[in-house]
């Protein structure tokens, strides 16, 4: 006979797979930011805005070293 999937199980292991999904994509995100703040070290561009070209705030680079705009453009998407 057929051994049929018990409907929460394949639900269950669904949302596991899309929550790995979604944290991998994070993940690879944030390893694409501190690779660009490398290269930024090297070319010694490393900690200004990539939309205004200011200093970004050192308060901002402590919370996040690979931050690539100032508090000013927080909220600007980057292409990628």
């Amino acid at each position: 006979g057929v051994i049929e999937a018990d409907p929460n199980d394949v639900a269950d292991r669904l949302e596991n797979f899309e929550e790995r999904s979604s944290t991998l994509d994070s993940l690879e995100k944030r390893l694409q930011n501190i690779n660009s703040a490398l290269e930024k070290i090297k070319g010694e561009t490393y900690g200004l805005c990539i939309v205004c070209q200011n200093k970004i705030e050192d308060r901002r680079l402590d919370a996040n070293p690979a931050a690539q705009t100032c508090m000013k453009h927080l909220g600007v998407k980057i292409k990628s």
